[in-house]
């Protein structure tokens, strides 16, 4: 393991049940990394382009395509995607306070 990853059990059933002699697929239990960065930049990235598929969404296109990824909920990505979706209106914001 290395820096800040962390590893989650998963179980997922096994291919080689049938070597046991078994009819049913033997669960086996898989690591899986996690890395938070990953999710932050996923949120970061879907928060940005989150105005755009807002202002699609309106007008009925792009069904396809979530404006909030629900698979990738957690608090990383939560915390992305409001940094992505504040990040427009900050920059307004901190550039109006400069002109005068």
């Amino acid at each position: 393991m290395t820096g800040k990853e962390w590893t989650v059990p998963r179980l997922t059933s096994s291919s080689g049940a049938s070597r046991l002699g078994r009819s049913e697929a033997a669960p086996v239990i898989e690591e899986v990394n996690i890395v938070w960065w990953a999710d932050l930049l996923w949120g970061f990235w879907n928060g940005l382009t989150a105005w755009i598929v807002f202002v699609v969404h309106i007008f009925g296109g792009w069904e396809q395509f979530p404006f909030y990824n629900e698979a990738r909920s957690g608090n990383w990505y939560d915390f992305g995607f409001l940094l992505g979706a504040g990040s427009p209106l900050l920059g307004a914001v901190g550039g109006r306070g400069r002109r005068g």
